[in-house]
């Protein structure tokens, strides 16, 4: 009898692969009733665990890929290249039973299958692998403390990303739609993980009291499943991280220990709408309730994933959004209707930032690779691109129209320089930035104040102002401010770090805005800059002392960041939205100013606005008044009022009238 590690279907060429502790590789032909062994690959040099195949649906007969993890934490790539007319070669002479391959031999077969190795991914035996075609990255996690996830590119030309848990990663899942990765692990833990920030999980889900199985993700219900040693299912939501249920499985086998194998959690959603869990001896069904996909699809969603980015051109009355589906879509603010949509906008790359030029024509969107492109508003043609000098984040974008120069910055450290060229299409980086490349941590935002002033704030909590016109610091400062981020606070947005320690207890700086209105009065004792870091605003003096003049906690709860900011146009009030999905808005009227008032500002008013995370507040300016449009990772994009009175959302079947909206609520 063998020892089973791991098993998996070939379902292009109908095929079943089976491996064992004896390091042998058994590969089925599942084409009749009885399934017969067609293939065995023997004397591996290792112990194949776990599996993973993957082939193109569109191109049945192309390349396909069939990846294992080993026993000394290597990983193996067996591409086969022409897997409809045969995984390997036939055997010179005629035989029974099945063809015997010696792994060491495999070579010999060349014409039909490519072996490649990867040694020593991890220091522990590999658990899992998974492909990500998508991107072409593999994903693989053991149990060391120092590899414990490992994300890394097939070809090896892009960042790995290398996750540390204490006590290594026994299981995980990975939803591409809602990107995401869940884990399990031998701490009773399951943690939540940006697939592109290896620092730290943006969440821990608690309650476990043993080790961790196997977790499950189902992408239309927003919730994960996790399983434990003890046989307790636990049911966690994605957005809010709260416990929905807790199952506590009887399997007939009366008080002895169960022993689940290598297939522990599998989702039916297909075909029985259920959850398997599965045993040695039987196998657990969970049937999900009837209709209960179609009501999770029921609530109003602006777009299919996280919103990342949002701005408002006051000049077209539009709402335009960006999010990590690579879709922009253009909203109408008078109705909420949609006006222009354009899907895979940077290639399926996540759009991390996006802004209009200072002419209020043009659309500049910024994404994960550091390209930036420009966009014609009117019908979605894309007018340039902008080439990056390296695979860095961009984070902010500044465009003069004026000028013809286009400035940007993220997680390059540094503030990149093009000039527009009506002649050509590709841009690259025409100058050096003057001022030199200061920032010794990523910058996360930036900030511009007509006619000169340009804000940069790095992860290391360091701001930066420059003159536009020199190129050189104006001001510079270095707050210090101690992280008062608790250990599970959630970091939605890929264009952040999520819960990346901070450096030196310094906390991050997670926006800056300028506050025009004091600006243009250059009055030395008024603070003109705000930044957010840790949840708190801290106003900053620039003409005077260049000295923080007062700080206060705008996030709603505490822990929680506040990722997004804005002002009216007087600069009496101060909006931010938090990490836990509330709006504040604070009377800032006469805080930090000439009046010397360095009382913490009144809370005028908060609400609950999202499920989610707040990424971007944009003040609207209107004819009927003041609104505030938001925009969350939970995928939504909505209108309020200053006073927190909800208008809607954008892209909902009703279409609303602002002008008629404002006139029913007043009566």
């Amino acid at each position: 009898r063998l020892w089973i590690t791991d098993m998996c279907t070939m379902e292009n060429v109908n095929k079943l692969v089976i491996t064992t502790i004896s390091r042998e590789m058994y590969i089925y032909d599942m084409s009749t009733k009885t399934y017969c062994v067609q293939y065995v690959l023997y004397d591996l040099d290792f112990v194949p665990l776990c599996l993973n195949y993957w082939y193109n649906k569109e191109d049945p007969g192309g390349k396909s890929l069939l990846i294992f993890g080993d026993d000394c934490g290597s990983l193996h790539i067996l591409q086969f290249l022409t897997p409809l007319k045969g995984l390997f070669e036939a055997p010179s002479k005629k035989q029974e039973g099945h063809l015997k391959i010696g792994f060491k031999e495999i070579g010999i077969h060349s014409q039909k299958v490519v072996h490649s190795e990867w040694n020593n991914v991890h220091t522990d035996w590999i658990r899992k692998v998974v492909y990500i075609p998508e991107t072409d990255y593999i994903l693989s996690c053991s149990a060391s403390s120092e590899q414990s996830m490992v994300l890394q590119d097939r070809l090896r030309k892009k960042k790995n990303y290398i996750f540390k848990v204490r006590k290594g990663i026994s299981c995980f899942d990975y939803s591409r739609k809602l990107n995401v990765i869940v884990t399990g692990s031998t701490d009773h833990t399951v943690r939540l993980w940006n697939p592109y920030v290896e620092n730290k999980a943006t969440a821990l889900l608690k309650g476990h009291q043993i080790s961790i199985l196997d977790v499950a993700i189902h992408e239309e219900l927003g919730q994960v499943f996790s399983y434990s040693m003890d046989v307790v299912l636990k049911v966690f939501d994605l957005h809010t991280h709260a416990c929905l249920q807790t199952v506590m499985l009887k399997f007939p086998r009366g008080s002895r220990p169960h022993d689940h194998g290598p297939f522990v959690l599998h989702l039916q959603t297909r075909v029985t709408n259920s959850l398997l869990v599965c045993s040695n001896d039987c196998i657990a069904e969970l049937k999900f309730a009837h209709g209960i996909n179609k009501l999770s699809n029921k609530a109003v969603q602006s777009h299919e994933r996280s919103i990342s980015c949002c701005v408002y051109n006051p000049q077209t009355h539009q709402v335009i959004t960006g999010c990590e589906g690579s879709v922009v879509s253009i909203w109408d603010v008078n109705t909420g209707g949609i006006m222009l949509k354009l899907a895979n906008a940077h290639n399926q790359q996540e759009i991390t930032t996006m802004s209009i030029d200072t002419a209020g024509k043009r659309l500049l969107t910024g994404a994960r690779n550091g390209n930036v492109k420009i966009w014609n508003f009117n019908n979605g043609h894309c007018l340039k691109i902008l080439e990056a000098e390296c695979e860095a984040e961009v984070t902010g974008i500044v465009a003069f129209s004026e000028k013809s120069a286009i400035y940007t910055v993220g997680w390059s450290k540094s503030i990149t320089v093009y000039r527009e060229d009506s002649d050509r299409f590709y841009l690259r980086p025409q100058a050096e930035w003057r001022g030199g490349n200061i920032h010794r941590d990523d910058i996360l935002t930036a900030a511009y104040s007509p006619p000169n002033l340009l804000a940069t704030a790095s992860f290391d909590g360091e701001i930066i102002v420059w003159s536009t016109e020199t190129q050189k610091t104006f001001r510079r400062f270095k707050s210090g401010t101690k992280s008062i981020r608790h250990r599970n606070n959630k970091r939605p947005s890929s264009r952040h770090y999520h819960d990346r320690p901070p450096n030196n207890g310094v906390s991050p700086v997670d926006k800056i805005i300028f506050l025009e209105a004091r600006v243009k009065e250059r009055r030395n004792d008024d603070c003109v800059l705000v930044s957010s870091e840790s949840g708190h605003a801290y106003f900053w003096n620039l003409y005077g002392l260049a000295q923080c003049g007062g700080s206060f906690q705008t996030a709603c709860r505490d822990g929680e960041s506040v990722l997004a900011m804005t002002t009216d146009p007087q600069n009496r009030r101060l909006i931010c939205g938090d990490t836990s999905g509330y709006i504040a808005v604070y009377d800032i009227k006469t805080y930090c100013t000439a009046d010397n008032e360095k009382t913490p500002p009144k809370r005028l008013v908060a609400w609950h606005a999202h499920c989610a995370a707040v990424t971007s507040l944009e003040l609207i300016d209107h004819e009927h008044g003041l609104f505030v449009a938001s925009s969350s990772t939970d995928a939504t994009v909505r209108l309020w009022t200053l006073h927190g009175h909800f208008v809607g959302t954008f892209g909902q079947d009703r279409q609303w009238d602002l002008g008629m909206w404002l006139r029913h609520f007043y009566e």
